[in-house]
């Protein structure tokens, strides 16, 4: 049977999106290399690897990062700028309190009509 696998330039630009995606929330949060690695079980050589792209995550270790940063794995994985936002967003909704959330969601509505193209009438 023929394994499957991404073409070399897919596979790339996923790795590349992951180690962006993780170097930049780890920054966001505040933490180094070796915290997060504490955090997630990891060495910090080895997420230095993974932001460096030389070292692919198995998805156990993505699955640990992603716990270690309060973030669902489909943050790294999302291929488009459309796909990560809206985990982003997802996960963002789910920590609040119902009221927040709810003015949240609100927030968005009005922003989503702004957006929107007005009709002539």
């Amino acid at each position: 049977m023929r394994q499957a696998t991404l073409p070399p330039m897919e596979a790339k630009s996923l790795l590349q999106t992951i180690a962006s995606r993780l170097r930049s929330l780890r920054d966001e949060k505040g933490l180094t290399q070796a915290q997060l690695g504490e955090l997630a079980g990891l060495s910090g050589p080895m997420l230095s690897h993974i932001e460096r792209c030389l070292n692919w995550p198995s998805l156990p270790q993505l699955a640990a990062i992603a716990a270690a940063l309060d973030v669902p794995v489909t943050f790294f994985l999302a291929t488009d700028d459309d796909g990560h936002h809206r985990a982003r967003i997802a996960h963002l909704l789910d920590t609040l309190s119902p009221k927040d959330a709810e003015l949240g969601a609100a927030i968005l509505a009005t922003i989503a009509r702004q957006q929107r193209p007005r009709r002539r009438k």
